[in-house]
């Protein structure tokens, strides 16, 4: 593994796209494996994930920032203005992912960090994440941050009902 000074946050680009989605397909199947069904994680491929990412990458209200080490992509996070009508909302991290082997260096930390940065820069004084209630790990690093449980919410996904809760 490099060590962590090779380490590099930076704002991410539509060159970026393919391994943006790389990452993030890798990681649903490494986060939620046990978690969510089969059928729903065959489903998460790169080619899935890459429509979406490329709208992301040309949406001015979002933020991408990656995470790269020696050139390779390893984690990113998006941020960007509250979806949805709540009011005291400012700011939200849309999404934080980490390749499994770079856990424990603080790779999720200094993303988080940069969408912290940037949405203070926007004028937000709060931001707020949604991660999925099961998701044990992510909930202790976003406690671990200062995020503390604020609300819950459920979605449907086919027969699986999604319980996802707000930090």
């Amino acid at each position: 593994m490099p060590p962590q000074d090779d380490l590099t946050i930076r704002l991410a680009t539509q060159a970026d796209a393919a391994a943006i989605a790389a990452v993030h397909a890798l990681c649903w199947h490494q986060a939620y494996g046990e978690l969510l069904p089969n059928d729903l994680l065959a489903n998460v491929t790169v080619e899935s994930r890459l429509p979406a990412r490329h709208r992301i990458l040309a949406d001015p209200s979002v933020a991408c920032f990656v995470a790269a080490s020696e050139a390779e992509v390893v984690g990113f996070a998006d941020c960007g203005p509250c979806r949805g009508a709540e009011q005291e909302c400012q700011g939200e991290v849309y999404a934080l992912y980490v390749l499994q082997s770079f856990h424990g260096r603080r790779v999720g930390l200094r993303l988080l960090s940069s969408c912290a940065t940037d949405l203070a820069r926007r004028g937000c004084s709060s931001m707020r994440l949604w991660s999925l209630e099961e998701n044990a790990r992510a909930r202790k690093f976003y406690e671990s941050t200062g995020g503390r449980l604020v609300d819950r919410r459920s979605s449907a996904r086919g027969s699986l009902v999604l319980t996802e809760v707000e930090c």
